[in-house]
């Protein structure tokens, strides 16, 4: 088994909304002790509706944000707190690839300058003529010809800028890519083209993947390990062809129900009602509003991960009071 590249530790994050005509202020835990490890070479995934905090969880390993509580820990140097050097060599190694790229790319940028900006500011000292010979090749690598280096983002399709979008991550060489719905914006008959070049980078370049999305079948394709969110926190986490073919927690339950690519599961499965809670739940399971198996127990204690499943190996956790633990509590 492969070291850990990437740790989060019981990682929290909490937004305060300040009202200008009121003197209080809500207070949002966005991100609640969230914990899981990405393994050199590994591809895991995070699930969940809008609004379950995965692409605060991405800003947030990325440094854009700071956690409020918890460690990041990146080949085993805790970057939660860095800062100038420290904060910039971790960014060298840790890229991002984000949803829309019609807005992560510059209109007024050539193609050839916004691949080549990482470098340009990572390692001033590069050569032009190097830099050419960097952005060219990767545009190759990506399946894009050298002759659009010149081109203007709007002259390119919504597939060819996403390409753009992964060759300028690639081209510092980094170690991992947090991948943020990198194909959701594309059209059904791009997506696989997308998806299978992420898979052949990362087994040429030995490249790790954190990549977010709401369709399941994506990630059943992509990652090997699943990580399920809701309301800020992990209900159910494991390897991803046991999580997605033996959900445990009903609320995974609901999302393997409502994809068309899966086959319907039991009637527990479905949730009742539609996620418009945006407050914070200061105790009790964040899904117990919504669960058709909630307890008195479900609404007061918040439930820990347990090791589930008739089959499941130490991986396979959920939090939820009505299931059985298969092996000891583990948290």
């Amino acid at each position: 088994m492969s070291q850990p590249l990437l740790e989060v530790r019981s990682v929290g994050k909490t937004f305060v909304l300040r009202h200008q005509r009121r003197r209080h202020h809500n207070v949002v835990r966005a991100v609640d002790d969230i914990s899981f490890v990405v393994r050199e070479g590994e591809s895991v995934g995070i699930a969940g509706e809008s609004g379950s905090g995965k692409s605060t969880l991405a800003r947030i390993i990325l440094r854009l944000d700071r956690p409020t509580d918890g460690e990041i820990r990146f080949d085993g140097e805790n970057i939660a707190s860095a800062e100038g050097r420290e904060l910039m060599a971790y960014r060298r190694r840790v890229q991002a690839v984000f949803q829309n790229s019609s807005s992560a790319l510059s209109p007024r940028m050539r193609i050839r300058d916004i691949i080549a900006e990482p470098l340009v500011v990572q390692q001033p000292e590069t050569t032009p003529g190097e830099i050419d010979r960097r952005v060219d090749d990767l545009l190759g690598r990506v399946g894009l010809s050298p002759q659009l280096r010149m081109s203007f983002p709007h002259e390119l399709s919504g597939g060819q800028k996403q390409r753009v979008a992964i060759a300028r991550s690639l081209i510092v060489n980094p170690s991992m890519l947090i991948l943020d719905e990198p194909v959701s914006a594309l059209d059904v008959s791009i997506r696989s083209q997308v998806l299978n070049l992420l898979l052949d980078l990362q087994a040429e370049r030995g490249l790790t993947y954190l990549m977010i999305a709401h369709d399941l079948a994506i990630l059943r394709h992509v990652t090997t390990y699943l990580v399920v969110m809701y309301l800020g926190r992990v209900v159910e986490q494991g390897p991803t062809e046991e999580v997605l073919g033996n959900p445990q927690h009903p609320y995974t339950c609901a999302l393997v129900a409502a994809s068309p690519r899966f086959e319907r599961i039991e009637k527990r499965a479905m949730a009742v009602g539609d996620n418009d809670n945006t407050s914070t739940i200061d105790h009790g399971c964040p899904f117990a509003p919504r669960c058709p198996q909630a307890e008195a127990r479900c609404r007061e204690e918040t439930p820990r991960l347990i090791t589930v499943g008739e089959h499941a190996t130490a991986a396979h956790q959920a939090a939820c009071h009505v299931l059985k633990p298969a092996v000891a509590t583990t948290h």
